[in-house]
């Protein structure tokens, strides 16, 4: 029996790729995405042809809707207005659960950043409960990080999980099968050739990583940008394989010696001592020791395979927009994990 599903602002996919991974057979009621490049993008992945739209009127039956209305006034900088900003378009999905769907669908899965619950912006998630709950609805909420669920990606984001209060089941988080963290360098480009252009030169970066201000990964990444270009981005060495020497503080120069070495172990890459880390974003000579991810990296670690990504550059998206793409989805893995507890997969 086909699961019949809505994905409201759905971005390029990420809640049906974890349903097919898992062998859900899926029937895509509607798609919803304004952005014309994530409409493209979404259309190469699933071999579909839908259009950019605003949430419009309909009257469906479904079971699973799936929404991450945009999140960036749930930032520390953002808004916190329940009528203004792009973040409370979740009162569409609200309006569309309670009107335009008849039933109302089984379960509905919310994804938002961490800061949806914090002091600030709590008011949004208190609103959003008690709504569902007026609609008929028992809701389940739990942060989860990407690096649970196999995926060496430091992303928390909070989940709120719906079920309608006449089905005969309930969620626990604590149940949610966790995967062991794999190796980044299992993510990372194998061909130099494929990296070049990449290399982080730009002053205001060098001196982010200067002040500690630009995460260097090592093990796992930073949460996936929707810019390369920021002082809160990631960024990696430029040769993942050997050891890495710092620039001596006295004259810059490449000096191997224990002291200022960080090296290989089993896959991982050894610590780089805390003394060391104002001197690790200087340049001695033409010596670029540090890169930023791929786009095609950037698909990997949210769970999207290449032969995904194959598909989306034949749309000929702009490399910005594709960390766009990236950053803006919801990791594959912990939809899946979801999607397993949430339907007894």
């Amino acid at each position: 029996m086909k699961l019949k599903v809505l994905e409201l602002f759905g971005g390029i996919g990420a809640p049906r790729k974890a349903l097919e991974n898992l062998g859900v057979d899926v029937k895509s009621i509607d798609y919803v995405e304004v952005l014309p490049y994530a409409v493209d993008a979404y259309n190469a992945i699933y071999d579909n042809n839908y259009k950019p739209q605003s949430v419009l009127n309909w009257n469906l039956n479904i079971d699973l809707l799936v929404h991450g209305s945009p999140c960036q006034d749930f930032s520390n900088a953002g808004k916190n207005d329940l009528k203004s900003g792009r973040s409370i378009l979740y009162e569409r999905t609200l309006e569309i659960i309670e009107l335009e769907l008849n039933p109302r669908p089984k379960f509905v899965v919310w994804e938002n950043v961490k800061g949806l619950i914090n002091k600030k912006h709590i008011k949004h998630y208190q609103h959003y409960i008690n709504s569902m709950e007026s609609l008929g609805y028992v809701n389940y909420t739990g942060t989860l990080n990407a690096r649970d669920f196999g995926i060496p990606q430091n992303r928390e984001r909070v989940f709120t999980i719906s079920i309608k209060n006449d089905v005969s089941k309930w969620f626990n988080f604590d149940m949610l099968e966790r995967k062991p963290m794999k190796p980044l360098i299992y993510f990372l480009e194998k061909n130099p050739e494929t990296v070049e252009g990449y290399d982080v030169t730009q002053p205001s970066m060098i001196k982010s990583m200067e002040l500690g201000k630009t995460f260097i990964a090592m093990t796992y990444v930073n949460t996936i940008s929707t810019k390369q270009v920021r002082w809160n981005a990631t960024v990696i060495w430029k040769d993942y394989s050997n050891f890495y020497v710092y620039p001596r503080s006295t004259d810059g120069e490449l000096i191997n010696g224990s002291h200022n070495r960080a090296w290989k172990e089993d896959k991982y890459i050894g610590c780089i001592p805390a003394s060391k880390i104002p001197q690790i974003g200087k340049l001695a000579g033409e010596n670029v020791m540090f890169r930023y991810l791929t786009q095609r990296e950037c698909f990997r670690l949210m769970g999207f395979t290449d032969e995904d990504f194959d598909k989306i550059l034949m749309k000929k998206i702009p490399k910005n927009t594709l960390y766009q793409l990236a950053g803006n989805s919801i990791v594959v893995p912990v939809l899946e994990a979801i999607f397993k507890e949430l339907l007894d997969l």
